[in-house]
């Protein structure tokens, strides 16, 4: 299976696992005479986010003019098939095997994830083995509008939870010391109270 199609796959299932509906979304075609064949490209509906996935190939020669090719592709969907949804487009690109810790290709991606013309782009580069796939599409899907972090919070531990609630109650502090001060600016005593303030957060 392509990368392309291993990373489709897996976008679909994390839209399946927040309840969202998805489908295919077709592409239309921008063949030009003249015109190498584009790489592959996958188009997919998650909720109400359209997303395009193409392969960049495996040279970063060729990567460039597919990454072009790319963005006039999804400049055609946005202004037909997603125009009801077009500030919502994304363009995913993917590398090729072995590309994740590679200074070449990670210089191209964060060029890449700057542009911002036509749509938001987000680049994924695979790593060296198959088998670490898993991780390295969990780290890719956190960084796109599929993470929901949130659902995680029952594994919050209690210790975090208590920390959080005892700086509320510093802030708490503050806002009582802060509220008693004179309304005339020249009426205060800073000296007096800054001790007040960092006394609030002793335990």
């Amino acid at each position: 299976m392509k990368l392309c199609e291993i990373l489709y796959r897996h976008l679909q299932e994390e839209a399946q696992r927040l309840g969202w509906s998805n489908r295919l979304l077709k592409l239309p075609s921008v063949e030009s005479p003249g015109k190498p064949e584009r790489e592959e490209a996958l188009g997919l509906v998650a909720g109400l986010y359209p997303i395009i996935l193409v392969q960049l190939g495996n040279e970063l020669d060729a990567a460039r003019a597919n990454w072009a090719e790319a963005q006039r592709l999804a400049a055609n969907a946005r202004t037909s098939v997603v125009a009801d949804s077009g500030e919502d487009l994304v363009l995913i690109l993917v590398g090729p095997a072995d590309s994740k810790d590679n200074a070449d290709w990670q210089a191209l991606a964060m060029e890449i994830e700057r542009n911002d013309l036509v749509c938001r782009k987000l680049v994924w580069l695979p790593p060296k083995k198959a088998t670490d796939n898993t991780g390295s599409l969990q780290e890719f899907v956190r960084r796109t509008f599929l993470s929901k972090p949130w659902l995680g919070a029952d594994s919050i531990p209690q210790t975090a939870l208590d920390t959080l609630s005892e700086k509320n109650i510093a802030l708490k502090g503050w806002e009582e010391i802060l509220d008693r001060q004179p309304l005339n600016r020249a009426d205060v005593d800073y000296d007096d109270l800054v001790e007040k303030l960092i006394n609030a957060q002793q335990p």
